[in-house]
C-alpha cells in the first residue's frame, strides 16, 4: 500500500493510494489476472471498464475471451467502450486502407460495422445491458448552448469532416449487476 499522496512505479506499472495503472498484454488472461490481483481489484466493488480503441486490434477470439473473463470477473460493472464503426461505406473503406498500408490492420473490424455488432458482441460476452451510439448522434444530442461552446474553443472551418469522423467511431455502455439495473440507457 502506499502513502497518501505517494506514486510509485515499479516494473512498468503506477501505484498510489486507491489507483493503479497497470500494463499487461491484454491477450494473455493470465497476465490480465495477475495484474488485476497484483492492483487489488476487488470483484464485489462497483467497477468501470474503459477500452479506447483497443479491442478492434485485437484477434476477435482474444477480445471476446477477455470480454468475458471482465464480465464474470466484475458482477456490478458498467463498461464503456470506443472504437471505430459504420466501416463498410467509402469512408470506413479509405480508413481501413490507411490502417492496414501503416501496418495497424484492424483483426476485429468485423464488430466495427455498425453499433449494433458491438451491442450483440457484449451481450454475448455475458453484460446484461448494452447500448451504442455513433458519435455524431452523441454531438447532435448535445444542447445546442454545449455544443457552440465546444465549437469556440477551436475554430472548425470543416464541420463536414467532423460530422464524417463522428459518425465513423461510437461509444458503447454496457452493464452488469443490480447496482446498474436503474440505469436508462434508451434515453
Amino acid at each position: 500500500m502506499c502513502a497518501d499522496g505517494e506514486v510509485v512505479i515499479r516494473s512498468g506499472d503506477l501505484h498510489s493510494d486507491g489507483y493503479h495503472l497497470l500494463g499487461c498484454d491484454l491477450c494473455c488472461l493470465g497476465e490480465v489476472r495477475r495484474k488485476l490481483e497484483a492492483g487489488g481489484a476487488a470483484r464485489d466493488a462497483p467497477t468501470l471498464l474503459l477500452a479506447e480503441c483497443v479491442l478492434v486490434y485485437m484477434q476477435p477470439d482474444a477480445a471476446q475471451a477477455l470480454l468475458e473473463h471482465l464480465a464474470a470477473t466484475f458482477p456490478r460493472c458498467v463498461l464503456l467502450l470506443y472504437e471505430q464503426c459504420n466501416l463498410g461505406d467509402k469512408f470506413g473503406e479509405v480508413m481501413l486502407r490507411n490502417l492496414s498500408v501503416r501496418g495497424c490492420a484492424l483483426a476485429g473490424e468485423r464488430y466495427c460495422r455498425e453499433p449494433q455488432a458491438q451491442v450483440q458482441r457484449l451481450l454475448g460476452a455475458g453484460f446484461e445491458t448494452v447500448r451504442s451510439w455513433d458519435m455524431d448522434t452523441v454531438w447532435r444530442a448535445l444542447p445546442e448552448d454545449d455544443r457552440a461552446r465546444v465549437e469556440a474553443l477551436e475554430m472548425l472551418d470543416e464541420r463536414e469532416l467532423l460530422q464524417q469522423l463522428n459518425s465513423h467511431y461510437a461509444i458503447t455502455v454496457a452493464t452488469r449487476g443490480e447496482l446498474f439495473a436503474d440505469l436508462d440507457l434508451n434515453a
